[in-house]
């Protein structure tokens, strides 16, 4: 049993650049695309306070933003 088969669902946010766009595709297919979610911070344009949008979890836990509107608004199945 590996660590991850006890998580009904898991969320990956890696860089929004296209290396980390096709490595969060290889982990989500590696761990399950039925129950793996991507974060894609370039599905939202839109600023949120005042700032850019985050490419990563770090920058977004460094601007105050929460993870729970992020994870709403820009995470995605695997295709």
């Amino acid at each position: 049993m590996s660590f991850f088969d006890r998580f009904e669902k898991i969320y990956l946010w890696l860089d929004s650049d296209e290396v980390g766009k096709r490595s969060a595709e290889k982990f989500a297919e590696v761990l399950g695309s039925n129950r793996t979610i991507i974060i894609d911070p370039s599905f939202s344009e839109e600023s949120l306070n005042g700032e850019s949008f985050p490419k990563d979890a770090n920058d977004a836990l460094r601007q105050g933003i929460s993870f729970q509107k992020i994870m709403t608004e820009n995470a995605r199945w695997l295709d």
